[in-house]
């Protein structure tokens, strides 16, 4: 049995319990409030527990707009609730907020300090945690996609937890981190257009 989800039962295909808002299952489903969610989990050959998951808004907004608002690191604590302070470290290319820019979340606990590792405006990116959370291999990848009605944008992260049975918790926490930062980027950029 996976792990991740909350019961045998959810692993062969019937429905999963709901925890935190969200449908734990192998197959996609949708959160409370819409989102998209796609989960799933694993442990790598090291033993240690490795979380994956996709989430997926869409935004009334231009592919564009929406892509510079969630890229400008410096203003995420503007739209996320959770983050006191967002700076950049250092700029990346190109300036400010491409590859190789660093960018320090301030939150509770430890700042997260993640590194811009793909930037193709305005259709991808993705960062990589150098610090701030129990855990190793944490890349996320945002993908944006023009629709009629505006913007799909899907955030997919992978990530691997230094502490060993720590995934039950850290799972929902991840979730709803990424979830308030697609809805408040959205949120932005739809104020922006």
């Amino acid at each position: 049995m996976n792990p991740l989800f909350t019961s045998e039962r959810a692993c062969r295909g019937t429905p999963a319990k709901r925890r935190f808002g969200y449908v734990l299952s192998q197959r996609e489903g949708t959160n409370h409030d819409g989102a998209q969610l796609d989960t799933g989990g694993a442990y790598r050959q090291d033993g240690l527990q490795m979380i994956e998951f996709t989430l997926t808004r869409t935004a009334a907004a231009p592919i564009e707009t929406v892509f510079d608002v969630m890229t400008d690191h410096r203003r995420i604590a503007d739209y996320m609730w959770a983050i006191r302070r967002s700076t950049l470290d250092r700029e990346g290319t190109p300036a400010p907020n491409g590859v190789g820019a660093i960018r320090r979340l301030a939150a509770i606990g430890p700042p997260f300090v993640e590194e811009i590792i793909e930037y193709e405006r305005p259709t991808r990116y993705a960062y990589k945690m150098l610090s701030g959370a129990p855990t190793r291999d944490h890349i996320g990848t945002v993908r944006l996609r023009a629709t009629d009605t505006g913007t799909e944008v899907s955030w997919h992260l992978r990530s691997t937890l230094k502490i060993p049975g720590v995934d039950r918790l850290m799972l929902p926490v991840f979730k709803k981190v990424i979830d308030e930062l697609l809805k408040g980027g959205i949120a932005a950029a739809e104020r922006s257009s």
